[in-house]
């Protein structure tokens, strides 16, 4: 079996269902870039995005076993697309940065599974607020692009699962990851 990958909406779980996850015996890896990227890229959509694929690519080149992520290089794909139609690069930035991306990448098949939590976007943006994570007005146009690329991608390339998680608890979308992880055959550490 392949990896697994889990990606989804701000604030939906997905860090908690991990170490739910690890706590069972299975080898997670988490996203910890957000924390340590420098603030003057952050706030530059084109060099903040470039930061993460150089991330990605430096944590996910060594890891052989069967091992679920949190978020990982393939996710910049829908992530560079959404922030274009958006307007927060410009096509020609994201011309490079899938070119970038294409010449570190290698082809998702079906043997990765891709779990997928959403959220309402009013939950969100409450969420987000309680987290001090100041989004500003329009930010759910973002979302609803972010959410439709990331299935449209996945979707099409990988076994890809999705749930809304709005009314579940972090221990009822850990099971049904767990569940589909058993019926997928996938291994713990």
């Amino acid at each position: 079996m392949g990896h697994a990958i889990i990606v989804g909406d701000a604030c939906s779980g997905k860090s908690t269902v991990m170490e739910l996850l690890s706590a069972k015996g299975f080898n997670v890896v988490f996203e910890e870039g957000l924390p340590v990227i420098p603030f003057e890229v952050e706030n530059d959509k084109f060099l903040s995005n470039k930061w993460f694929i150089d991330y990605y690519h430096k944590r996910e080149k060594n890891i052989v076993i069967s091992t679920i992520f949190e978020y990982v290089l393939h996710f910049q794909y829908p992530f560079t697309i959404a922030q274009r139609k958006t307007g927060k690069i410009t096509p020609g930035q994201e011309v490079m940065l899938v070119s970038y991306l294409s010449s570190l990448t290698t082809p998702l098949d079906l043997s990765t599974l891709v779990f997928h939590f959403t959220l309402d976007n009013s939950t969100i943006l409450s969420r987000l607020g309680e987290k001090k994570l100041f989004k500003p007005i329009g930010h759910t146009a973002y979302l609803d692009m972010l959410r439709s690329e990331t299935q449209r991608y996945f979707s099409s390339r990988t076994r890809y699962f999705t749930i809304d998680v709005t009314s579940k608890t972090p221990q009822e979308v850990c099971e049904w990851v767990e569940e589909i992880l058993k019926n997928e055959g996938f291994e713990r550490g």
